[in-house]
């Protein structure tokens, strides 16, 4: 029950988000241009893994991702892959794929802050391995998880490896901050994850938060396809 507080705290900045007064209304966003990105991004975050015996129940992770992203405002949509692993540490890796959507409540993320909620459906493989495989950073290694032979006519007390491997599928629902920055995007995502297992008894549930930065280079061209203003007299101030 301890990620009970922070489901509820997800949802409560949900739902605080969507009551934003003034500048959160829809039609305050829906004259922003269309948009399409890659997007990548890395991270960290925490996993709960339900059923984990004789691995850790509670690993940290480290998460590098790619993302294609397209957005008519205020409504959007993506797709996800990452990586996530938590190295020697715990051994539980997974690639992730994400499909959603998001909206966004407030701002373009060039001039002004953004506010964009998103919410969808998530496929993770979780494994686990006692043969001590190392993870450098956020990519696994080609580390062999197998015992070496015993020489001839020697008996040696080995313990033997463990691998656990399961298929999830689950939700997400999370947010994401775009920086006011004009040279560049740069935004901030709280993502939290709940998965159930449908292979086998072994991860059982995972529930997880993720914090990551995504970055990436504008469009040279937007300045050009900034919308006019909706204000008649400013637009005939226009040259």
């Amino acid at each position: 029950m301890r990620w009970l507080p922070v489901s509820i705290a997800a949802a409560a900045l949900f739902t605080s988000v969507a009551a934003f007064p003034g500048r959160a209304r829809a039609e305050d966003v829906r004259d922003l241009p269309s948009r399409v990105g890659v997007l990548p991004s890395v991270g960290v975050g925490v996993a709960k893994i339900g059923n984990s015996s004789p691995f850790p129940s509670v690993v940290g992770l480290t998460t590098f991702g790619i993302e294609v992203h397209a957005e008519v405002p205020p409504y959007g949509g993506f797709f996800r892959f990452q990586f996530d692993s938590s190295g020697l540490d715990g051994r539980w890796t997974t690639p992730s794929f994400a499909l959603g959507g998001s909206y966004r409540f407030f701002g373009d993320g060039v001039e002004r802050l953004a506010l964009l909620g998103r919410f969808g459906f998530l496929y993770e493989r979780w494994h686990a391995t006692s043969g001590d495989c190392p993870i450098d950073l956020f990519f696994p290694s080609n580390c062999k998880a197998l015992v070496a032979p015993a020489p001839s006519g020697v008996l040696l007390n080995t313990v033997p490896i463990v691998t656990v491997t399961g298929d999830n599928l689950g939700l997400l629902a999370g947010v994401r901050a775009e920086m006011p920055i004009a040279l560049f995007y740069l935004a901030v995502d709280g993502e939290v994850g709940g998965l159930v297992d449908v292979s086998e008894s072994t991860p059982g549930t995972v529930l997880h938060f993720r914090l990551s930065l995504v970055a990436a280079f504008r469009d040279a061209r937007k300045k050009d396809n900034e919308p006019q203003s909706r204000d008649p007299r400013q637009r005939r101030r226009q040259p």
